[in-house]
């Protein structure tokens, strides 16, 4: 003997849509917080590559200035930056040596253009007819607004 099929609708409590849809929306979460995270890391690298990029012009700079270059603006040492060097003399001593100062300060553009570093690098030296000896030596670095 058959059975026939029950004429009554069975109420059916299916689990399997919610739940799919619950992991579909965590794995999207993940993935966009794995995007953010990436594209941050990005931005920071490109603007620590500003930053050393800044420091070698300032340095650069005092490479100039201890070879002769007189100081000013000079947008032609390296190419993209702005290096700005000064030369002071702070002490004059009877026999004609002096203690001096450079001053370099260079500025590179930052990731796409935008905010970018600038590094700035004292030395002191004693400057004499004989040539030049470096004394000390100090950095500081500001990211423009």
């Amino acid at each position: 003997m058959e059975r026939s099929p029950d004429p009554r609708p069975r109420r059916e409590k299916g689990y399997a849509l919610p739940a799919v849809l619950g992991v579909l929306i965590l794995v999207s979460i993940l993935g966009a917080a794995a995007y953010e995270a990436s594209r941050l890391e990005g931005l920071s690298v490109r603007g620590l590559a500003s930053s050393v990029r800044a420091f070698y012009g300032a340095e650069s700079g005092l490479a100039a200035l201890a070879a002769g270059r007189p100081a000013g603006l000079d947008t032609t040492l390296v190419t993209g930056l702005r290096v700005q060097t000064r030369r002071t003399v702070l002490v004059r001593l009877e026999d004609g040596t002096r203690i001096v100062r450079f001053d370099s300060e260079a500025a590179a553009p930052g990731p796409g253009g935008g905010r970018g570093a600038t590094r700035h690098v004292t030395r002191l030296a004693v400057e004499s007819d004989a040539g030049i000896l470096p004394l000390a030596g100090s950095w500081r670095e500001r990211f423009r607004p």
